[in-house]
C-alpha cells in the first residue's frame, strides 16, 4: 500500500477536473475504453461526461471538502483487465443547487494502468443527492 504515487496523483487531478466541470482534463486521464460502475450503473465514458452538462444545466455545483483517506494497492497479480494497481478514495462532496446543499461521501476505486484510470467503481447515497436534483 502507498500514501503517495502519480497514480494517488492522478486520481486527485480527477477529482478537481470533476469538481470544476472540467470535462477536457476529465477526459484526459481516463483511458477511451474505461468500463464506469457508479452504484449499480454501468457507463462509458461519454455517458459519465454527460453528468457535467446535466449538472451545468440544472443549476448543481460541486464543491470537493476533501479527499480521504487515499491510498494505492499494488497487487503483484493483474486482474483480468491487466491492471495491477487500484487507487482507493473515500471523497466528500457538496453538490448544491440553489440555497439547498447535501452532503456526499463516495467511496471510490480507480484501476489504473499505464497512467490512465481503465476502470472505476463509485459507491454513495443516492437518495440526498437525488433529492436535490429534483428540487426546483
Amino acid at each position: 500500500n502507498l500514501d503517495s504515487s502519480a497514480n494517488i496523483d492522478i486520481v486527485k487531478k480527477m477529482v478537481v477536473a470533476f469538481e470544476v466541470m472540467d470535462s477536457a482534463t476529465y477526459r484526459s486521464l481516463y483511458a477511451d475504453s474505461v468500463k464506469f460502475h457508479d452504484n449499480v450503473n454501468d457507463m462509458t465514458l461519454d455517458q459519465n461526461v454527460t453528468v457535467f452538462n446535466y449538472f451545468k444545466s440544472n443549476g448543481i455545483t460541486v464543491k470537493v471538502e476533501k479527499v480521504d483517506p487515499i491510498w494505492e494497492i499494488v497487487n503483484k497479480e493483474a486482474s483480468p483487465n491487466g491492471v495491477t494497481n487500484f487507487v482507493m478514495s473515500f471523497q466528500h462532496t457538496i453538490y448544491k443547487k440553489g440555497d439547498k446543499e447535501v452532503k456526499v461521501i463516495v467511496s471510490v476505486v480507480n484501476g489504473i494502468k499505464d497512467g490512465k484510470i481503465v476502470e472505476e467503481w463509485g459507491l454513495y447515497d443516492s437518495k440526498p443527492f437525488m433529492d436535490l436534483m429534483t428540487q426546483k
